[in-house]
């Protein structure tokens, strides 16, 4: 099994596509995503790996708005798929409590439950120095979202020089909160999911705050992040693109 120490720099200098889910996905064609992955590493957050799955080096999930269950309701979730990427996966829950341990998976993060204590959190905090995976490896703080808890982290561990996000929208502006709040936010699906995400009061709101200064530390750290989206509610100054 690899160590995460195997990943520090190994795409230094190169380019990545990071698939996200938000609506704007649906800007592009399975085609085109191929064509904007070409020679570049390609990053996909949970189900938009489904978009074009053979394109996918390195697939994000954690345990909220996965596929649904197979007919026999086990969840291996993406292991029907022929191609199989490096997979990172995360949860605040135990490992095996919410997907199948049969399920393809390489890292395995425990994540902190933040429902209560903002102040825990990325978004809040911005002390994005001590979220690095060299510092803080497999127990990591509640973003609140999977971007800001592994996904961003691992982009800079590998040392990228850009990363170009489509669907990274954060785009609804008043936001359903609780449980199966995850199942009323809009994303480039439009299907019943297992387990729709806990989406806390005022989530939308600080993560999109901390983009600014997310931004900016990626900037010190030599990696420029675009956004492949004009949906996206995130930072302003974050120069938006077209693959």
């Amino acid at each position: 099994m690899p160590s995460i120490k195997d990943y520090k720099d190994i795409h230094k200098g190169k380019e990545c596509l990071l698939l996200n889910c938000g609506p704007s996905l649906n800007d592009y064609t399975p085609e085109e995503l191929r064509k904007a992955a070409e020679g570049r590493i390609v990053f996909a957050v949970k189900q938009s790996f489904l978009k074009a799955p053979d394109i996918v080096d390195h697939h994000f999930w954690n345990c909220c708005n996965l596929p649904l269950p197979d007919e026999k309701g086990v969840h291996y979730n993406y292991d029907k798929i022929g191609h199989k990427p490096m997979v990172w996966a995360s949860s605040n829950f135990f490992l095996g409590m919410r997907w199948s341990l049969q399920q393809h998976i390489y890292f395995f993060f425990k994540v902190t439950e933040g429902f209560t204590r903002w102040i825990d959190t990325v978004a809040v905090n911005q002390n994005f120095d001590d979220y690095e995976f060299e510092k803080m490896p497999f127990h990591r703080a509640c973003g609140p979202g999977i971007m800001y808890e592994t996904v961003i982290f691992a982009a800079a561990l590998m040392g990228f020089s850009k990363i170009i996000a489509v669907g990274w929208d954060l785009s609804q502006d008043i936001m359903p909160t609780g449980y199966n709040a995850g199942k009323e936010y809009p994303h480039f699906y439009d299907n019943e999911v297992y387990n729709p995400g806990f989406i806390m009061a005022n989530e939308v709101k600080l993560t999109c705050e901390a983009s600014q200064p997310l931004y900016n530390w990626l900037l010190s750290k030599g990696i420029r992040l675009e956004l492949a989206s004009d949906k996206s509610n995130l930072y302003k100054g974050i120069p938006r693109v077209k693959l």
